[in-house]
């Protein structure tokens, strides 16, 4: 967690690539997984706040590529589409294959609520879209 008032004045970020994860547990778990190997990762914890905003701001201006992962729900699309504008974020595994896989493993479940887009893959929305669709009972085409 980072207070806003600590990134005031001179913010140094030394890294050449950052992911930024809206989930903790992602954090904990490529921490644990990969240890030292682990590349430096930012987490929103959900909803980025303005400290996380400007701290991958920092990092971008210093010449960070930022990779951007969120949970598979409609708003982690929505915070991932706002993150990939703001941020120049590139999407990390947040493709319509990375949902569908997930989803046969058991890792997530076909979305609730309302929809969002996936501009940087719209089949991601289109494939959710239709998951949920076919959980609901009502049959899409994820191809519309």
């Amino acid at each position: 967690m980072v207070r806003i008032s600590a990134l005031r004045g001179a913010c140094q970020v030394a890294l050449a690539l950052s992911g930024v994860v809206g989930n903790p547990a992602v954090l904990q778990a490529a921490e644990a997984e990969l240890g030292p190997a682990c590349l430096p990762l930012i987490c929103t914890e959900g909803i980025p706040s303005a400290a996380c905003h400007r701290l991958a701001a920092a990092a971008r201006e210093a010449g960070c590529a930022l990779r951007r992962r969120a949970d598979f729900y409609w708003t982690g699309l929505r915070n991932s589409s706002d993150a990939l504008r703001r941020q120049s974020a590139r999407p990390w595994r947040m493709t319509a294959r990375a949902y569908q896989e997930a989803l046969a493993e058991g890792d997530t479940v076909p979305l609730k609520g309302s929809t969002a887009p996936s501009p940087w893959e719209p089949a991601l929305a289109d494939f959710a879209d239709a998951a949920t669709a076919n959980r609901d009972g009502t049959s899409r085409d994820p191809n519309h």
